[in-house]
């Protein structure tokens, strides 16, 4: 055999591993590569509403926050605690894109709840808290959009908002 053909041996051989290694790899990996059925869809939350909400008390300071140029939200710059319940009116308008939810936390970073999603053009007046903030002057509300037909992620930002508390 001349050193010419041992160099094409060579080579084939390096060349028939490699496919040989890559059929392997994709034989291994093929289930992550193509699974789409183990996929489940978000729920919506239940308790939301279709609308905006009314005849709200001046204290809570509902207003508008812009998050970027497709979507906005409407809430409660002072949410109500009544014992585990939070009053925030967490709003979607009818001009977003994206589908909304929020997670509430405490100032140390426990999470307290955790919304489903909200479609535009609906509210969520309040939602329960699985653990109290006992000393809690705020709370950070976590908003997370996605994308309607995907529901991939399309941005999050958070709020630290004042608590005021229901009168006993």
């Amino acid at each position: 055999m001349t050193p010419r053909e041992r160099k094409i041996l060579i080579i084939l051989a390096i060349i028939f591993t490699l496919a040989l290694l890559s059929a392997g790899l994709i034989f291994i990996f093929r289930d992550r590569l193509t699974r789409t059925g183990d996929f489940e869809a978000p729920a919506l939350d239940s308790s939301a509403r279709t609308g905006f909400p009314s005849d709200l008390s001046a204290d809570l300071s509902y207003t508008k926050m812009t998050a970027r140029e497709d979507y906005a939200i409407f809430l409660c710059a002072t949410p109500r605690l009544d014992g585990d319940l939070l009053t925030l009116y967490f709003t979607s308008p009818p001009s977003n894109t994206a589908l909304l939810k929020f997670r509430v936390f405490s100032p140390d970073g426990t999470l307290l709840a955790e919304s489903g999603l909200l479609e535009p053009a609906s509210y969520l007046e309040s939602i329960r808290l699985d653990h109290l903030p006992l000393a809690a002057e705020s709370v950070t509300l976590k908003v997370m959009s996605y994308t309607r037909d995907t529901y991939l992620s399309d941005g999050a930002f958070s709020l630290t908002l004042p608590l005021t508390r229901a009168s006993l």
